[in-house]
């Protein structure tokens, strides 16, 4: 018994739709655009030198890609997560989420948030990433104690008229 052409171009539809279905992953998306607010408890935006957001895999994740994703403070609280650039959003995944909020000077830097924020083993707060989510609010404790003493005595940084030449 022989095949004709158009016997075999049927069974290869049948073989080569499903295997390219199946290498696509059925259009499922891998990455999401996360963005969010953060604010202290008091409602004052968290600045510094360094202000971010931070998402760590969790230990029990489900991603098929383990990698974290940071992202900026912005002077408003507003933060849009990132992987490797802009723009490019979050791998499917639960996370650990922990913020780095630091003052630093010629000499030293100081932590402005309340260490609990900071741990990525025991985070104070996780988010499931599965879809792209654009409300996520963080309420946050500043820093206590020397700590929060030492860097409200720390100047801001150069301000008009402090460069050289003036």
């Amino acid at each position: 018994m022989k095949l004709d052409a158009l016997s075999c171009r049927h069974w290869a539809w049948f073989v080569v739709l499903p295997c390219a279905l199946a290498l696509s992953g059925c259009g499922a998306r891998e990455m999401y655009q996360v963005r969010g607010k953060v604010k202290y408890k008091d409602g004052s935006v968290p600045t510094g030198t360094l202000a971010v957001v931070i998402f760590s895999p969790s230990e029990t994740t489900t991603a098929e890609i383990r990698k974290g994703a940071s992202g900026a403070i912005e002077p408003d609280g507003s933060f849009e997560m990132v992987t490797r650039k802009y723009g490019d959003g979050v791998h499917r995944g639960e996370y650990g989420v922990t913020f780095r909020i630091i003052q630093a000077t010629a000499n030293s830097m100081t932590s402005l948030v309340d260490p609990k924020y900071t741990r990525p083993t025991s985070p104070a707060f996780t988010v499931k990433v599965d879809r792209d989510i654009s409300d996520l609010n963080y309420e946050i404790e500043k820093a206590t104690g020397a700590a929060a003493a030492a860097a409200a005595a720390a100047p801001a940084g150069p301000g008009p008229g402090s460069g050289p030449g003036t």
